[in-house]
């Protein structure tokens, strides 16, 4: 038998699990891609219903998406999950800015008529994924701020708890 050493709190212990570490991360990113299409649905939505740059429904996305990481894994935390929660959360809101801008910046047939542009086409460039995404920054300077917070709140889900004292 071995012996099992004491020295350490309950706090310093790993939580016990019997499904391996790889399985956990599969797992977080499956509920993470789903919360992420939910959430990222949802302000989608909201751009389109409003035919206007919203910014805000952006912190719910890195909420979503974190405490998804979280469920996911079966509330085990780390680094490698804040990383898939953050990577998922930042490819979330990067493609809903896009396709967002790109709506309301459809809508806008004269300015786009003037730029010889009649139509957008369905897939567009990267360049022109991130021109858009830059242009949604300047449409709503406050979208930054809810871009830091999304990704603040996703990263500080899954992260592990520090005690002091």
């Amino acid at each position: 038998m071995e012996a099992v050493s004491t020295e350490g709190g309950a706090e310093d212990r790993a939580p016990i699990s019997l499904v391996s570490p790889h399985a956990r991360y599969a797992r977080a990113v499956v509920w993470a891609l789903a919360a992420a299409i939910v959430t990222g649905a949802a302000w989608f939505g909201v751009v389109s219903v409003f035919d206007t740059w919203i910014g805000a429904p952006a912190a719910a996305i890195g909420a979503g998406v974190g405490y998804a990481v979280l469920f996911g894994s079966g509330r085990h935390r780390g680094r490698i999950l804040q990383a898939i929660a953050v990577a998922v959360t930042l490819a979330a809101m990067l493609v809903v800015a896009s396709f967002g801008m790109r709506v309301v910046t459809a809508r806008e047939t004269e300015e786009l008529a003037r730029h010889g542009i009649d139509h957008l086409p369905l897939l567009l460039g990267w360049r022109i994924h991130w021109n858009l995404v830059v242009a949604s920054f300047a449409a709503d300077v406050t979208t930054l701020l809810f871009f830091g917070l999304s990704l603040w709140v996703a990263v500080s889900a899954p992260k592990r708890f520090t005690t002091y004292g």
